[in-house]
């Protein structure tokens, strides 16, 4: 995580891994920090104020859990969880209005959606009409080769597969849009990679309802092209295009324009989308942030999600 090594903020010094082979890896690069072989004991060594849970999402609330009991503030990696279950514990726990939960949605932080939210905040192509954001990967992203290098595709270590893994983001990115959060949304999908062994969802398509528009979400892990992340606003007077590279812009005042960005994730020159979430929620615990913003739509998010996921019975 590039961006703590960096941040001003936060000082690393320590982690928790069930992997051996992780564990004698980070020993050899970090010397200087401590290591420990459970996340109980790395909770319960009083040296902690906040963690970052980047496991995969089958443990996110148990370690959410178990690291507001030790009294650490929580910086979550989406999904935040995955069962309307975990979604009620995490619910009471921000109840409690004494520790910040805080979910990773870094998507919403690209250069790209930032200053295509300038735009819109700006009225430069009016009201936004409706929204649409497509996803294509010739496959899903691999995990460590030390533990399950394929536990996307694997549903208990998962929770699901391409809509778990990639629509909090997307959801994120349209609800940053509109300044709202969805009423509604359905969906479908499809399973191809069951017929190769694999357990979860590969290709979906997303229908969300806004109080103010619509957005649909297209997303794919079967794509035999190069990966790659577009979106398109339309608003009542132009619209947006936009990739992480680059957006063009139509509006009446503006006329057609063309802007490319930098893209540099782990940039030292460029804000990137891993300080602006670390500034973020260093903010929330500075500002006693308990009912943050971000964590109400992390839970909004997946309980669209999950409400997707019972309408139709694919595993």
């Amino acid at each position: 995580y590039p961006a703590l090594l960096r941040s001003e903020d936060f000082d690393i010094i320590g982690a928790a891994d069930i992997s051996k082979e992780r564990v004698a890896y980070l020993k050899k690069n970090f010397s200087h920090l401590q290591f420990y072989p459970h996340y109980k004991d790395f909770f319960s060594s009083c040296l902690l104020d906040a963690v970052l849970i980047a496991t995969p999402p089958y443990a996110h609330a148990e370690l959410i859990y178990e690291a507001r009991n030790a009294g650490i503030h929580v910086l979550c990696e989406k999904p935040i969880a995955v069962s309307e279950k975990e979604i009620k514990i995490i619910e009471r726990l921000i109840q409690k209005n004494d520790l910040v939960i805080f979910p990773v949605h870094n998507y919403k932080k690209f250069l790209s959606v930032c200053r295509a939210k300038e735009i819109i905040d700006q009225g430069e192509i009016g009201l936004i009409q409706h929204i649409t954001i497509q996803m294509n990967s010739p496959s899903h992203r691999l995990g460590a080769d030390e533990w399950e290098s394929h536990w996307r595709r694997k549903i208990k270590y998962s929770g699901g597969g391409i809509i778990i893994d990639y629509a909090p983001h997307f959801i994120s990115i349209v609800s940053k849009f509109y300044d709202e959060l969805p009423i509604k949304a359905d969906g479908f999908f499809t399973a191809i990679d069951k017929k190769l062994g694999g357990e979860v969802e590969d290709n979906a398509v997303l229908h969300l309802e806004y109080p103010s528009g619509y957005a649909c979400i297209q997303m794919s892990w079967r794509n035999n092209t190069d990966s790659y992340l577009k979106f398109f606003i339309k608003g009542s007077k132009g619209y947006i295009e936009g990739t992480k590279q680059e957006i063009c812009l139509y509006s009446p005042s503006m006329g057609l324009k063309r802007e490319k960005l930098n893209f540099y994730p782990n940039s030292n020159k460029l804000p990137n989308w891993g300080s602006l979430v670390l500034k973020d929620f260093y903010a929330a615990i500075t500002e006693k942030d308990f009912k943050s913003q971000e964590i109400i739509e992390a839970l909004h998010t997946m309980k669209i999600i999950f409400n997707i996921y019972s309408k139709y019975e694919v595993y």
